[in-house]
Protein backbone atom coordinates (compact mmCIF):
# COMPACT_ATOMS: atom_id res chain seq x y z
CA UNK A 1 0.00 0.00 0.00
CA UNK A 2 1.06 3.46 -0.96
CA UNK A 3 2.38 4.55 2.80
CA UNK A 4 1.11 8.23 3.99
CA UNK A 5 4.05 10.48 2.06
CA UNK A 6 4.62 14.20 2.62
CA UNK A 7 4.24 16.07 -0.49
CA UNK A 8 6.74 18.77 -0.55
CA UNK A 9 4.56 20.38 -2.54
CA UNK A 10 5.34 24.09 -3.35
CA UNK A 11 8.09 26.23 -1.32
CA UNK A 12 5.86 29.44 -0.61
CA UNK A 13 3.31 26.63 0.98
CA UNK A 14 5.73 25.94 3.73
CA UNK A 15 6.87 29.42 4.41
CA UNK A 16 3.71 30.76 4.64
CA UNK A 17 2.14 27.87 7.36
CA UNK A 18 3.27 27.97 10.48
CA UNK A 19 4.55 25.10 12.00
CA UNK A 20 3.93 26.59 15.81
CA UNK A 21 0.79 24.84 17.45
CA UNK A 22 0.28 23.39 14.36
CA UNK A 23 -2.80 20.66 15.29
CA UNK A 24 -0.92 18.23 12.69
CA UNK A 25 2.52 19.29 12.35
CA UNK A 26 3.65 19.28 8.17
CA UNK A 27 6.68 16.81 7.59
CA UNK A 28 5.39 14.42 11.14
CA UNK A 29 3.34 10.91 10.79
CA UNK A 30 1.71 10.85 14.44
CA UNK A 31 0.08 7.84 15.89
CA UNK A 32 -2.59 8.01 17.84
CA UNK A 33 -4.56 5.56 19.93
CA UNK A 34 -7.91 5.01 18.69
CA UNK A 35 -9.83 1.77 20.76
CA UNK A 36 -13.52 2.48 20.35
CA UNK A 37 -14.39 1.47 16.93
CA UNK A 38 -17.07 -0.78 16.64
CA UNK A 39 -16.66 -4.15 14.91
CA UNK A 40 -12.73 -3.95 14.68
CA UNK A 41 -11.50 -7.37 15.61
CA UNK A 42 -10.61 -7.89 19.23
CA UNK A 43 -7.36 -5.40 19.89
CA UNK A 44 -4.78 -4.76 22.35
CA UNK A 45 -3.71 -1.30 20.82
CA UNK A 46 -5.68 0.32 17.55
CA UNK A 47 -3.34 2.87 15.66
CA UNK A 48 -4.82 5.90 13.52
CA UNK A 49 -2.24 7.64 11.38
CA UNK A 50 -2.47 11.21 11.08
CA UNK A 51 -0.66 12.95 8.85
CA UNK A 52 -0.56 15.83 6.16
CA UNK A 53 0.19 14.10 2.94
CA UNK A 54 -0.71 16.98 0.67
CA UNK A 55 -1.26 20.47 0.79
CA UNK A 56 -2.75 23.15 -1.59
CA UNK A 57 -1.83 27.01 -1.19
CA UNK A 58 -4.96 29.34 -2.15
CA UNK A 59 -3.21 32.39 -0.77
CA UNK A 60 -5.58 33.60 1.62
CA UNK A 61 -5.88 29.90 2.81
CA UNK A 62 -4.45 26.44 2.72
CA UNK A 63 -6.10 23.15 2.28
CA UNK A 64 -4.23 20.09 4.43
CA UNK A 65 -5.22 17.09 2.78
CA UNK A 66 -5.20 13.50 5.04
CA UNK A 67 -4.18 9.74 3.20
CA UNK A 68 -4.32 11.60 0.14
CA UNK A 69 -1.86 10.08 -2.01
CA UNK A 70 -2.65 9.35 -5.63
CA UNK A 71 -1.16 12.02 -8.06
CA UNK A 72 -2.78 14.17 -10.91
CA UNK A 73 -6.26 14.63 -9.79
CA UNK A 74 -6.71 18.23 -12.15
CA UNK A 75 -8.46 20.46 -9.37
CA UNK A 76 -10.75 17.62 -7.85
CA UNK A 77 -9.14 17.89 -4.39
CA UNK A 78 -12.26 16.23 -2.83
CA UNK A 79 -12.27 14.55 0.63
CA UNK A 80 -11.38 10.50 0.40
CA UNK A 81 -12.82 8.26 2.60
CA UNK A 82 -13.77 5.06 3.20
CA UNK A 83 -16.01 2.57 0.97
CA UNK A 84 -19.15 1.62 2.18
CA UNK A 85 -18.59 -2.16 1.63
CA UNK A 86 -19.85 -3.86 4.96
CA UNK A 87 -16.21 -5.33 5.70
CA UNK A 88 -15.34 -1.66 5.53
CA UNK A 89 -17.48 0.04 8.17
CA UNK A 90 -15.39 -0.16 10.89
CA UNK A 91 -12.28 1.90 9.43
CA UNK A 92 -14.27 4.72 10.04
CA UNK A 93 -16.34 6.51 12.86
CA UNK A 94 -16.96 10.36 11.46
CA UNK A 95 -13.97 11.01 14.25
CA UNK A 96 -10.74 11.20 11.64
CA UNK A 97 -10.74 14.46 9.59
CA UNK A 98 -10.00 14.30 5.74
CA UNK A 99 -9.37 17.57 4.87
CA UNK A 100 -8.52 20.67 6.72
CA UNK A 101 -8.59 23.81 5.71
CA UNK A 102 -6.39 27.05 7.73
CA UNK A 103 -7.50 31.04 7.12
CA UNK A 104 -5.92 33.93 9.42
CA UNK A 105 -4.73 30.27 11.92
CA UNK A 106 -8.04 29.22 12.15
CA UNK A 107 -8.84 25.54 11.51
CA UNK A 108 -12.02 24.05 10.30
CA UNK A 109 -11.85 20.23 9.91
CA UNK A 110 -14.41 18.61 7.77
CA UNK A 111 -15.45 14.66 8.40
CA UNK A 112 -17.09 12.53 6.14
CA UNK A 113 -18.81 9.23 6.74
CA UNK A 114 -18.52 5.72 4.84
CA UNK A 115 -21.66 6.35 2.96
CA UNK A 116 -19.80 9.74 1.48
CA UNK A 117 -22.03 11.93 4.16
CA UNK A 118 -20.74 15.11 4.65
CA UNK A 119 -20.66 15.61 8.76
CA UNK A 120 -19.49 18.21 11.39
CA UNK A 121 -17.25 20.72 10.67
CA UNK A 122 -15.46 21.65 13.75
CA UNK A 123 -13.19 24.84 13.89
CA UNK A 124 -10.44 25.52 16.05
CA UNK A 125 -8.25 27.98 17.03
CA UNK A 126 -4.49 27.30 18.15
CA UNK A 127 -3.39 30.13 19.39
CA UNK A 128 -5.85 31.39 20.85
CA UNK A 129 -4.64 32.55 24.69
CA UNK A 130 -5.40 31.33 28.21
CA UNK A 131 -9.09 31.44 29.39
CA UNK A 132 -10.47 32.35 26.05
CA UNK A 133 -12.99 30.90 24.34
CA UNK A 134 -14.62 30.31 21.02
CA UNK A 135 -17.89 29.34 19.83
CA UNK A 136 -18.60 27.80 16.49
CA UNK A 137 -22.27 25.81 15.07
CA UNK A 138 -22.29 22.43 15.75
CA UNK A 139 -25.07 19.62 14.92
CA UNK A 140 -25.71 17.26 17.76
CA UNK A 141 -28.19 15.43 19.33
CA UNK A 142 -29.92 17.98 22.17
CA UNK A 143 -27.65 20.93 20.91
CA UNK A 144 -26.57 23.08 17.98
CA UNK A 145 -23.29 24.80 19.12
CA UNK A 146 -20.05 23.74 20.88
CA UNK A 147 -17.68 26.16 22.67
CA UNK A 148 -14.19 25.52 23.07
CA UNK A 149 -11.92 27.02 25.73
CA UNK A 150 -8.83 27.27 26.27
CA UNK A 151 -8.23 26.07 30.00
CA UNK A 152 -3.97 25.86 31.05
CA UNK A 153 -0.57 26.07 29.26
CA UNK A 154 2.05 24.61 30.68
CA UNK A 155 5.19 22.46 30.34
CA UNK A 156 5.39 19.16 29.71
CA UNK A 157 7.05 16.01 28.02
CA UNK A 158 6.10 13.20 26.01
CA UNK A 159 8.00 9.78 25.65
CA UNK A 160 10.69 10.75 28.41
CA UNK A 161 12.31 12.16 25.67
CA UNK A 162 10.12 15.48 24.06
CA UNK A 163 9.62 18.41 26.38
CA UNK A 164 7.32 21.08 24.91
CA UNK A 165 4.57 23.54 25.93
CA UNK A 166 1.22 22.15 26.07
CA UNK A 167 -2.02 24.13 25.84
CA UNK A 168 -5.32 22.59 27.08
CA UNK A 169 -8.73 22.88 25.38
CA UNK A 170 -12.01 21.71 26.69
CA UNK A 171 -15.18 21.28 25.22
CA UNK A 172 -19.21 23.13 26.46
CA UNK A 173 -22.20 21.73 24.03
CA UNK A 174 -24.75 24.94 23.57
CA UNK A 175 -28.21 25.09 22.86
CA UNK A 176 -29.14 28.56 21.79
CA UNK A 177 -26.12 29.72 23.92
CA UNK A 178 -27.35 27.47 27.26
CA UNK A 179 -24.85 25.07 28.03
CA UNK A 180 -26.16 21.36 27.98
CA UNK A 181 -25.30 18.28 29.33
CA UNK A 182 -23.91 15.70 26.54
CA UNK A 183 -20.90 13.18 26.30
CA UNK A 184 -18.80 15.35 23.77
CA UNK A 185 -18.37 17.49 27.28
CA UNK A 186 -15.90 14.87 28.16
CA UNK A 187 -13.74 15.81 25.03
CA UNK A 188 -10.22 17.25 25.59
CA UNK A 189 -7.37 18.52 23.03
CA UNK A 190 -3.99 18.75 24.59
CA UNK A 191 -2.08 21.08 21.97
CA UNK A 192 1.70 20.87 21.71
CA UNK A 193 3.54 23.99 20.85
CA UNK A 194 5.80 22.36 18.34
CA UNK A 195 4.35 18.41 17.53
CA UNK A 196 0.55 19.10 17.19
CA UNK A 197 -1.81 17.62 19.11
CA UNK A 198 -0.98 15.15 21.98
CA UNK A 199 -4.23 14.03 22.65
CA UNK A 200 -7.13 14.74 19.66
CA UNK A 201 -10.73 13.60 20.83
CA UNK A 202 -9.16 11.95 24.02
CA UNK A 203 -7.07 9.65 21.55
CA UNK A 204 -3.82 9.58 23.44
CA UNK A 205 -0.45 10.66 20.71
CA UNK A 206 1.30 6.87 21.03
CA UNK A 207 4.26 7.86 18.56
CA UNK A 208 5.51 10.20 15.91
CA UNK A 209 7.94 10.08 13.26
CA UNK A 210 9.78 12.89 10.94
CA UNK A 211 12.82 14.06 9.92
CA UNK A 212 15.15 14.02 13.26
CA UNK A 213 12.88 12.11 15.67
CA UNK A 214 10.84 8.94 16.01
CA UNK A 215 9.66 8.31 19.63
CA UNK A 216 6.73 5.83 20.91
CA UNK A 217 4.90 3.89 18.46
CA UNK A 218 6.92 2.95 15.08
CA UNK A 219 5.27 1.52 12.64
CA UNK A 220 6.92 -1.81 10.89
CA UNK A 221 9.51 -1.85 8.04
CA UNK A 222 10.03 -3.83 5.39
CA UNK A 223 12.20 -6.49 6.70
CA UNK A 224 9.17 -6.84 9.71
CA UNK A 225 6.55 -8.05 7.15
CA UNK A 226 9.43 -10.52 4.98
CA UNK A 227 11.37 -12.53 7.03
CA UNK A 228 10.34 -16.39 6.61
CA UNK A 229 13.63 -18.72 6.49
CA UNK A 230 14.20 -21.94 4.50
CA UNK A 231 12.16 -24.73 5.94
CA UNK A 232 9.15 -22.41 7.10
CA UNK A 233 6.12 -23.74 5.92
CA UNK A 234 2.92 -21.52 5.33
CA UNK A 235 -1.27 -23.73 4.32
CA UNK A 236 -3.16 -21.25 2.52
CA UNK A 237 -6.96 -22.17 2.55
CA UNK A 238 -9.07 -20.81 -0.51
CA UNK A 239 -12.34 -20.46 -0.68
CA UNK A 240 -14.51 -19.74 -4.02
CA UNK A 241 -17.97 -18.55 -2.31
CA UNK A 242 -21.15 -17.54 -4.92
CA UNK A 243 -24.92 -18.36 -4.58
CA UNK A 244 -26.24 -21.44 -6.46
CA UNK A 245 -27.85 -19.21 -9.16
CA UNK A 246 -28.08 -20.30 -12.92
CA UNK A 247 -25.01 -19.60 -14.00
CA UNK A 248 -22.68 -19.47 -11.00
CA UNK A 249 -19.51 -21.64 -10.45
CA UNK A 250 -20.32 -23.84 -8.07
CA UNK A 251 -18.60 -23.08 -4.19
CA UNK A 252 -15.22 -24.72 -3.31
CA UNK A 253 -12.40 -24.84 -0.51
CA UNK A 254 -8.76 -25.93 -1.63
CA UNK A 255 -5.90 -25.80 0.60
CA UNK A 256 -2.76 -25.26 0.15
CA UNK A 257 1.02 -25.77 1.61
CA UNK A 258 3.72 -23.39 0.60
CA UNK A 259 7.56 -24.60 1.61
CA UNK A 260 10.25 -22.16 1.74
CA UNK A 261 12.59 -23.40 -0.01
CA UNK A 262 15.24 -20.32 -0.92
CA UNK A 263 15.29 -16.78 0.28
CA UNK A 264 16.89 -13.74 -1.89
CA UNK A 265 17.21 -10.49 0.33
CA UNK A 266 18.59 -7.39 -1.00
CA UNK A 267 18.49 -3.61 -0.54
CA UNK A 268 15.32 -3.26 -1.96
CA UNK A 269 13.28 -6.72 -3.05
CA UNK A 270 13.43 -9.65 -1.34
CA UNK A 271 12.14 -13.09 -3.00
CA UNK A 272 10.96 -16.23 -1.50
CA UNK A 273 10.94 -20.05 -3.60
CA UNK A 274 8.35 -21.88 -2.52
CA UNK A 275 7.69 -25.75 -3.42
CA UNK A 276 3.93 -25.85 -3.17
CA UNK A 277 1.95 -28.95 -1.94
CA UNK A 278 -1.97 -28.57 -2.89
CA UNK A 279 -4.28 -31.12 -1.10
CA UNK A 280 -4.47 -33.47 -3.93
CA UNK A 281 -0.98 -34.37 -3.33
CA UNK A 282 -0.06 -32.14 -6.75
CA UNK A 283 3.66 -30.26 -6.54
CA UNK A 284 4.99 -27.31 -8.68
CA UNK A 285 7.40 -24.71 -7.62
CA UNK A 286 6.25 -20.92 -7.30
CA UNK A 287 7.42 -18.08 -5.63
CA UNK A 288 7.14 -14.64 -4.46
CA UNK A 289 8.85 -11.22 -4.80
CA UNK A 290 7.91 -8.25 -2.53
CA UNK A 291 9.38 -4.83 -3.21
CA UNK A 292 9.95 -1.79 -0.90
CA UNK A 293 11.20 1.67 -1.20
CA UNK A 294 12.89 2.89 1.93
CA UNK A 295 11.25 1.85 4.82
CA UNK A 296 7.75 2.35 3.58
CA UNK A 297 6.11 -1.09 3.09
CA UNK A 298 4.72 -1.07 -0.68
CA UNK A 299 1.94 -3.51 -0.65
CA UNK A 300 0.97 -2.61 -4.22
CA UNK A 301 3.14 -4.18 -6.12
CA UNK A 302 4.99 -7.95 -6.74
CA UNK A 303 3.74 -11.50 -6.85
CA UNK A 304 2.20 -12.97 -4.19
CA UNK A 305 2.61 -16.75 -2.45
CA UNK A 306 -0.76 -17.14 -2.74
CA UNK A 307 -2.76 -19.31 -4.97
CA UNK A 308 -3.27 -17.19 -8.22
CA UNK A 309 -5.67 -13.73 -7.91
CA UNK A 310 -8.71 -12.75 -9.91
CA UNK A 311 -7.13 -9.28 -11.80
CA UNK A 312 -9.71 -7.06 -11.33
CA UNK A 313 -9.97 -3.80 -13.79
CA UNK A 314 -9.68 -0.09 -13.07
CA UNK A 315 -12.55 2.05 -12.79
CA UNK A 316 -13.21 5.85 -14.14
CA UNK A 317 -9.62 7.99 -14.14
CA UNK A 318 -8.45 7.58 -10.90
CA UNK A 319 -7.97 4.57 -8.76
CA UNK A 320 -7.40 5.23 -4.71
CA UNK A 321 -6.33 2.76 -2.16
CA UNK A 322 -7.77 3.61 1.23
CA UNK A 323 -5.68 3.86 4.15
CA UNK A 324 -6.76 1.78 7.16
CA UNK A 325 -5.21 1.66 10.90
CA UNK A 326 -2.75 -0.12 12.42
CA UNK A 327 -3.81 -2.97 15.48
CA UNK A 328 -1.71 -4.97 17.28
CA UNK A 329 -2.67 -7.89 18.79
CA UNK A 330 -0.57 -10.39 20.97
CA UNK A 331 2.66 -8.18 19.97
CA UNK A 332 1.48 -8.96 15.73
CA UNK A 333 1.09 -5.82 14.33
CA UNK A 334 -1.33 -5.89 11.43
CA UNK A 335 -2.14 -3.63 8.37
CA UNK A 336 -5.24 -3.78 5.70
CA UNK A 337 -4.78 -2.56 2.03
CA UNK A 338 -8.69 -2.00 0.52
CA UNK A 339 -8.72 -1.39 -3.46
CA UNK A 340 -11.67 0.44 -3.17
CA UNK A 341 -12.43 1.23 -6.99
CA UNK A 342 -13.37 4.83 -6.03
CA UNK A 343 -12.67 7.08 -9.11
CA UNK A 344 -12.98 10.78 -9.72
CA UNK A 345 -13.36 12.46 -13.07
CA UNK A 346 -10.82 15.88 -12.99
CA UNK A 347 -12.20 16.72 -16.74
CA UNK A 348 -15.54 17.16 -15.39
CA UNK A 349 -17.88 19.33 -13.03
CA UNK A 350 -18.43 16.55 -10.83
CA UNK A 351 -15.17 15.55 -7.65
CA UNK A 352 -17.44 13.55 -5.51
CA UNK A 353 -15.95 10.23 -5.47
CA UNK A 354 -17.62 7.63 -6.30
CA UNK A 355 -17.49 3.79 -6.02
CA UNK A 356 -18.42 0.90 -8.38
CA UNK A 357 -19.97 -1.26 -5.94
CA UNK A 358 -20.20 -4.57 -7.16
CA UNK A 359 -16.24 -5.11 -7.13
CA UNK A 360 -13.51 -5.30 -4.37
CA UNK A 361 -10.21 -6.70 -3.21
CA UNK A 362 -8.14 -6.29 -0.30
CA UNK A 363 -5.16 -7.45 1.81
CA UNK A 364 -4.43 -8.21 4.79
CA UNK A 365 -0.91 -7.90 5.90
CA UNK A 366 0.73 -8.67 9.74
CA UNK A 367 4.59 -9.01 11.11
CA UNK A 368 4.09 -12.40 11.54
CA UNK A 369 3.69 -13.96 7.79
CA UNK A 370 3.41 -10.46 5.68
CA UNK A 371 0.89 -11.57 3.62
CA UNK A 372 -1.68 -13.50 5.33
CA UNK A 373 -5.40 -12.59 3.54
CA UNK A 374 -6.66 -11.45 1.00
CA UNK A 375 -9.48 -12.02 -1.76
CA UNK A 376 -11.72 -10.26 -4.03
CA UNK A 377 -15.46 -9.74 -4.98
CA UNK A 378 -17.16 -9.69 -8.33
CA UNK A 379 -20.66 -9.29 -8.29
CA UNK A 380 -22.42 -12.24 -5.85
CA UNK A 381 -19.34 -14.02 -6.05
CA UNK A 382 -16.06 -13.81 -3.60
CA UNK A 383 -12.88 -15.82 -3.07
CA UNK A 384 -10.86 -15.23 0.15
CA UNK A 385 -7.26 -16.66 0.71
CA UNK A 386 -6.71 -17.46 4.45
CA UNK A 387 -3.32 -18.77 6.26
CA UNK A 388 -4.69 -21.61 8.48
CA UNK A 389 -1.58 -23.10 9.68
CA UNK A 390 2.21 -22.44 9.75
CA UNK A 391 5.43 -23.72 10.94
CA UNK A 392 7.74 -20.67 11.65
CA UNK A 393 11.31 -21.31 12.62
CA UNK A 394 10.20 -24.63 13.95
CA UNK A 395 6.77 -23.38 16.27
CA UNK A 396 3.91 -25.06 14.43
CA UNK A 397 0.64 -22.94 14.86
CA UNK A 398 -3.05 -23.86 13.57
CA UNK A 399 -4.34 -26.26 11.23
CA UNK A 400 -1.97 -29.75 10.50
CA UNK A 401 -1.86 -30.45 6.56
CA UNK A 402 -1.61 -33.97 7.28
CA UNK A 403 -5.62 -33.57 8.63
CA UNK A 404 -6.40 -30.98 4.96
CA UNK A 405 -5.20 -34.01 2.97
CA UNK A 406 -6.97 -36.90 5.05
CA UNK A 407 -10.02 -35.72 4.69
CA UNK A 408 -10.13 -34.64 0.98
CA UNK A 409 -12.12 -35.99 -1.38
CA UNK A 410 -11.15 -39.35 -3.40
CA UNK A 411 -11.49 -38.95 -7.20
CA UNK A 412 -11.76 -42.99 -7.72
CA UNK A 413 -13.75 -45.23 -5.68
CA UNK A 414 -11.14 -46.42 -3.56
CA UNK A 415 -13.41 -49.85 -2.89
CA UNK A 416 -11.45 -50.92 -6.12
CA UNK A 417 -7.96 -50.83 -4.28
CA UNK A 418 -6.74 -52.95 -1.50
CA UNK A 419 -4.01 -52.02 0.48
CA UNK A 420 -2.70 -54.38 3.32
CA UNK A 421 -1.71 -54.79 6.38
CA UNK A 422 -2.03 -51.49 7.09
CA UNK A 423 -0.18 -50.52 9.31
CA UNK A 424 2.68 -52.16 7.84
CA UNK A 425 6.32 -52.81 9.02
CA UNK A 426 9.25 -51.14 7.51
CA UNK A 427 6.79 -49.91 4.87
CA UNK A 428 6.24 -53.27 3.29
CA UNK A 429 2.20 -53.94 1.71
CA UNK A 430 0.57 -55.20 -0.90
CA UNK A 431 -1.26 -53.51 -3.06
CA UNK A 432 -4.36 -55.25 -5.43
CA UNK A 433 -7.03 -53.40 -7.76
CA UNK A 434 -6.97 -54.34 -11.67
CA UNK A 435 -7.06 -50.80 -12.59
CA UNK A 436 -3.96 -49.17 -10.93
CA UNK A 437 -1.51 -48.07 -13.24
CA UNK A 438 0.69 -45.94 -11.29
CA UNK A 439 1.53 -45.15 -7.30
CA UNK A 440 3.18 -42.46 -5.47
CA UNK A 441 3.76 -42.41 -1.67
CA UNK A 442 3.97 -39.09 0.10
CA UNK A 443 5.52 -37.85 3.37
CA UNK A 444 3.40 -35.60 5.45
CA UNK A 445 5.99 -32.89 4.13
CA UNK A 446 4.48 -33.04 1.00
CA UNK A 447 7.79 -35.06 -0.94
CA UNK A 448 7.56 -37.73 -2.51
CA UNK A 449 9.63 -40.36 -1.69
CA UNK A 450 8.83 -43.27 -3.16
CA UNK A 451 7.24 -44.20 -6.71
CA UNK A 452 6.31 -47.69 -8.91
CA UNK A 453 4.10 -48.44 -12.43
CA UNK A 454 1.71 -51.11 -11.20
CA UNK A 455 1.06 -53.58 -14.04
CA UNK A 456 -0.95 -56.48 -12.72
CA UNK A 457 -3.82 -57.11 -10.58
CA UNK A 458 -1.49 -57.99 -7.07
CA UNK A 459 1.51 -56.26 -6.42
CA UNK A 460 3.88 -56.87 -3.29
CA UNK A 461 5.84 -53.23 -2.33
CA UNK A 462 8.69 -53.16 -0.48
CA UNK A 463 9.69 -49.38 0.36
CA UNK A 464 11.54 -49.33 3.13
CA UNK A 465 10.50 -46.39 4.64
CA UNK A 466 10.18 -44.80 8.19
CA UNK A 467 8.04 -44.65 10.71
CA UNK A 468 5.63 -42.22 10.19
CA UNK A 469 2.19 -41.11 8.08
CA UNK A 470 2.08 -41.72 4.03
CA UNK A 471 -0.02 -41.01 2.04
CA UNK A 472 -0.42 -43.38 -1.06
CA UNK A 473 -1.60 -41.25 -4.81
CA UNK A 474 -2.95 -44.20 -6.88
CA UNK A 475 -3.29 -43.36 -10.38
CA UNK A 476 -5.66 -45.31 -12.29
CA UNK A 477 -5.83 -46.25 -16.42
CA UNK A 478 -8.15 -44.05 -16.84
CA UNK A 479 -6.46 -41.17 -15.04
CA UNK A 480 -8.46 -40.79 -12.07
CA UNK A 481 -6.87 -40.53 -8.95
CA UNK A 482 -7.66 -41.63 -5.22
CA UNK A 483 -5.79 -40.76 -2.13
CA UNK A 484 -5.32 -43.34 0.80
CA UNK A 485 -3.06 -43.26 4.43
CA UNK A 486 -0.77 -45.85 5.28
CA UNK A 487 1.02 -46.01 8.42
CA UNK A 488 4.55 -47.51 8.97
CA UNK A 489 5.17 -48.85 12.54
CA UNK A 490 8.60 -49.74 12.41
Amino acid sequence: MKKLLLSFLICSSLLNFAQDWNPFRLGQKSYFMHDNIQGFYSTDTLMNEFCVDSLRDYGSSQTMYFNFTTPNIGNCYSTIISSNFNFLYYFHDNERPDSITVSNSEYTFYFYDYYLTFQNTFVFKPLIQKDSSWIFTYNGNGFNQLKITCDSIFYDTFFGTISDSIKIFSVQALNNGIPVSDVINQDKYFLSKNHGFKSFKNFPLMGIKNNTEQEGFSPPVFEDYYHLNIGDVIIWEEKFSAPPYPGNPPSYIKYYKDSITSVYNNFDTISYGIFRTKNDLTTYNTGSTRYRIIDDVVFSVGTSTLAPKILMPNFGNIDLDEVSPYYINNGVVHKSKINEFKYLDPYGNNCTPTMIMDYGSWENFNTKYGVYQYGNAYMDQSTQWNIIGSTINGIQEGVLWSTLVTGIDNFENTSKVKIYPNPSQSGNFILESEYVDFIELVCIDGKTVFTQIINQPKTELKTGLPKGLYFVKITFENKKQSVQKLIVTD
